[in-house]
């Protein structure tokens, strides 16, 4: 006898949140063929365009970069050890949208950016702190911070002026690849 309470394998819903039986789903259960912007609130950044979208992620990786040397000045390396790979995940994911998306877009804006400031270079040297491999000296790491931060700000000059001048619908088309690409 098997205690199994779905022997048959079929998901059960929960009343309240099956629309067949009068309930209703959770307002962030977007659908994913409606794409990301369908599953966020209206005015949150993630459903905006292009431009939008790279000025909010481009914030929270100051402020990520800005707390991380805030922990290595406080001498907190266990907390900078269980957050690092994490903001270096978030500038990979990020520079990666930028390389596919936004720089076949605006290349006369990319070619404008220091050799160190593109996006691929910014990917190439922060896959070199993988958790096996990486110099992890607090050192090593305000330096990869500061390093990386001045990198974005020149993004930033660069890329978003030329990301807001283009038509609206691009914009748009944009915002949702650099969501995909984003994951």
């Amino acid at each position: 006898m098997s205690s199994d309470p779905n022997p048959a394998g079929t998901p059960q819903l929960d009343p309240a949140l099956d629309p067949e039986a009068g309930g209703v789903a959770p307002e962030f259960g977007g659908a994913a063929d409606e794409g990301v912007v369908a599953s966020v609130p209206e005015h949150d950044p993630m459903a905006a365009d292009a431009a939008s979208l790279i000025r909010a992620e481009l914030g929270k990786l100051y402020n990520l970069f800005g707390d991380m040397v805030a922990l290595l000045d406080a001498g907190e390396l266990d907390q900078v050890d269980q957050r690092f790979f994490g903001v270096v995940r978030e500038t990979l994911e990020f520079q990666a949208a930028l390389v596919h998306v936004v720089v076949p877009e605006v290349p006369e804006a990319a070619a404008a950016l220091p050799d160190a400031a593109t996006p691929a270079a910014l990917v190439e040297r922060l896959q070199a702190y993988d958790e096996l491999n990486s110099d992890r000296s607090p050192d090593v790491l305000r330096g990869l911070a500061t390093e990386t931060v001045e990198a974005l700000r020149a993004q930033e000059r660069a890329l978003l002026p030329a990301v807001q001048a283009l038509a609206a619908d691009v914009r748009d088309r944009l915002g949702e690849d650099v969501r995909q690409v984003m994951g």
